[in-house]
């Protein structure tokens, strides 16, 4: 359709403004081409306790700049922005409706109707409705299939669905972000929704799994199943606990503990275990206080153990009757700590746990994650639209393909005026068309004898092709996401 199909996409969580933009193009997977990030620093944060934006100005002028500055080095205009909102104070509400077809069949109309009356039916005071995730149809009131198609014979269809809600005051205050900025939105996602996109192969999203998502002052327990996020946990403890506990134990500003945990220790190895790395004098007790590598790691073991019991016993409650085998991926700063994996040997689960770690062109660093997520899930979602719409081009696919189809036209009229314009001597030698006879060329009615050929080598068909992969695009687009069991500090 279009050749390069261009992604701006935009995140704002407590303590980061996050910015990339991606390309399709063609069949090559996602590259990101641009990529911006603002820090908070100190204590301050860009979100409140609700998750509102707290300064809309002073975000859209950081937003601005990263706008202008993919405008400017690529000499193209950003008209549509992909937003992603804080999975911490989204709202899963069950969601239920039916619909009684017309002729016997279900059409796409009924499939509108069903979405339509869902939202309806799943309004909630001082909440947006952001998506709308079917994952079970039941066919008059027999059948059950977890996705059906247009066309089906049908007198009744019911489904059931999960919707996904923001409140009213962080839906406005992330969407002024961008308004103020004077773009449009190209689509609303939630975090929990497009990590997942990310993190999960599409060929096992209708798996059962868990996302723990390691945010900066919470932790995202996320539970799917059939491509649907169906319950979500928050736990009240993140990455700022534990470098806020890991100070108070060495004795020193979370600044220091913060380098501690994610560039100095390393649990892959214990070769300098024994070495201090740690020293401050106490004036208090007018004592020299030191630590080694092994009583810094031992710290930190003991807390980031505490949230894999918590864990543990949460996904024990949720899938304690589940049979069949699931995943945990593990996604979000604490990651970066060196050799993280290792750590998750606690987990009663370890065996199905898993650290997600990128592959996408350009978008190596964790912070990427949701954003590379919502821009994969609104390529797919492109790919079955009857409008094709990006942050640069909003186009009707069929008013695309005959446009395309004109195009081919004139340029076969062009190259057969300029063949009848050339000189006799200079125009092509028509391709010579074989008599048909029943359908058959009679070179092809000739059988070969059997003594023309080396018989030590077997003869092939000529009419045989092999199937050749493409084994550089499959790679390419194997590694769009990946799930490692080792992981590398980032």
């Amino acid at each position: 359709m279009i050749k390069n199909e261009v992604y701006a996409a935009l995140q704002i969580t407590k303590k980061e403004i996050r910015f990339i933009v991606g390309k399709y193009r063609n069949e090559r997977g996602l590259i990101v081409i641009s990529k911006d990030r603002k820090k908070a620093t100190g204590r301050n944060a860009w979100l409140n306790e609700a998750n509102e934006v707290i300064n809309i100005s002073e975000v859209a002028g950081y937003v601005n700049k990263f706008i202008a500055n993919y405008e400017k080095n690529f000499n193209q205009k950003l008209e549509r922005i992909l937003i992603v909102y804080p999975s911490s104070s989204t709202a899963i509400i069950d969601g239920f409706a039916q619909v009684l077809t017309t002729n016997g069949r279900f059409e796409n109309e009924d499939r509108k109707m069903l979405l339509h009356n869902t939202k309806l039916m799943s309004q909630k005071d001082g909440y947006k409705i952001i998506n709308i995730r079917p994952y079970q149809y039941v066919i008059d009131q027999t059948i059950q299939k977890s996705t059906i198609k247009v066309g089906i014979n049908a007198k009744s269809i019911r489904m059931m669905s999960r919707v996904y809600a923001v409140p009213d005051n962080v839906f406005n205050s992330h969407n002024l972000v961008i308004e103020k900025c004077k773009k449009e939105i190209l689509a609303k996602n939630v975090e929990a929704y497009v990590v997942a996109r990310q993190c999960v192969g599409d060929s096992e999203l209708r798996n059962p799994f868990v996302i723990l998502n390691w945010e900066w002052d919470n932790i995202d327990l996320c539970f799917f199943a059939k491509e649907t996020l169906m319950k979500k946990l928050n736990l009240k403890y993140g990455v700022k606990n534990i470098v806020e506990e890991l100070a108070i134990k060495m004795k020193c500003k979370t600044e220091v503990a913060s380098k501690y945990l994610f560039k100095l220790i390393n649990f892959n190895g214990n070769k300098t275990d024994k070495n201090v790395i740690y020293r401050k004098y106490l004036s208090d007790k007018k004592i020299n206080f030191e630590l080694t590598f092994e009583q810094i790691k031992e710290m930190v073991q003991e807390l980031i153990y505490s949230v894999m019991d918590k864990v543990d016993w949460e996904i024990n409650n949720e899938f304690k009757s589940l049979q069949s085998a699931f995943k945990i991926i593990h996604n979000g700063k604490i990651t970066n700590i060196s050799g993280f994996e290792k750590l998750l040997a606690r987990s009663k689960y370890y065996s199905q746990s898993f650290v997600y770690f990128s592959h996408v062109t350009g978008a190596s660093e964790i912070w990427t994650t949701a954003l590379c997520g919502s821009i994969k899930y609104m390529h797919m979602a492109n790919k079955i639209a009857p409008i094709l719409a990006t942050s640069t081009e909003k186009v009707d696919k069929l008013t695309l393909i005959e446009k395309q189809k004109q195009m081919m036209l004139r340029q076969q009229n062009e190259q057969m005026q300029r063949q009848q314009q050339a000189p006799v001597h200079q125009r092509p030698i028509p391709t010579m068309v074989q008599p048909q006879y029943n359908g058959v060329a009679p070179y092809q009615q000739k059988q070969m004898d059997p003594r023309m050929f080396n018989q030590n080598i077997p003869a092939q068909p000529m009419n045989q092709q092999m199937s050749v992969q493409n084994l550089q695009n499959n790679n390419q687009f194997l590694q769009q996401s990946g799930i490692i069991n080792t992981q590398t500090n980032r």
